[in-house]
């Protein structure tokens, strides 16, 4: 499966719908991904010109109200993973669900230059933008994907943009830390470069160098606190 196949799926959930696939639980929260914009050309220009990478993140559990959406990194380089670190840079500024229980997320990932990597996540209080240097000499792109888990695919509820496939939901534990999202370059196999073949294949990410010789990616934990 190429890297165009690896796109989770996308377009609208209602909040009512995902406040009953939670069950309104305090020990779980059920998460929406959808991928790109929902204008099509902003889709297109995105995908096709700028090599942007845009995942738009939603919960919602009105007995989450005020925890937190805690996102930490770590870049793993030749199998050698590195410090874990505070996406936000410190406690007072993580991310929380608000008053009502809403939680959204927009990431945003691109090659800005030819050594230079770009991340940026987008909550409804600021933003954060990380960068990392790229993997030396040619390389296939990298890839930004919250496929790392098993999601359900909903069924669309409107018109699908080209490019585009349905809204996704999967279920986390509150209070266990799990791979959340992971920016990574590909596996290579008979001439092909496989990013679900990696993403899906239920490899821990830590073994991923010494399974796939994944030289570089980065991965996202996420814990609801």
């Amino acid at each position: 499966m190429v890297r165009a196949a690896q796109l989770l799926l996308a377009l609208f959930l209602p909040l009512s719908g995902l406040a009953q696939a939670a069950g309104a639980s305090p020990d779980s929260v059920t998460i929406s991904i959808r991928p790109g914009s929902d204008n099509a050309e902003i889709h297109q220009l995105m995908a096709s010109v700028l090599h942007v990478e845009k995942w738009h993140i939603e919960a919602h559990n009105p007995q989450l109200a005020g925890r937190q959406f805690h996102l930490t990194y770590q870049e793993v380089r030749n199998g050698v993973p590195g410090p874990e670190q505070e996406l936000t840079g410190s406690a007072t500024r993580r991310p929380r669900f608000d008053k009502q229980g809403n939680f959204t997320l927009d990431a945003f990932a691109r090659q800005a230059t030819e050594t230079t990597l770009v991340n940026q996540f987008y909550f409804a209080a600021g933003g954060v933008e990380k960068t990392f240097s790229s993997q030396p000499g040619p390389h296939p792109p990298y890839s930004l994907s919250p496929n790392i888990w098993p999601y359900k695919t909903l069924k669309p509820l409107g018109p699908v943009l080209p490019g585009q496939q349905p809204t996704a939901v999967h279920t986390f534990s509150v209070g266990k830390k799990v791979p959340f999202l992971v920016y990574t370059l590909p596996y290579e196999s008979d001439g092909y470069f496989l990013y679900c073949g990696v993403i899906q294949s239920k490899v821990p990410v830590n073994e991923w160098f010494a399974k796939f010789r994944i030289p570089h990616f980065v991965i996202y934990n996420l814990v609801v606190e």
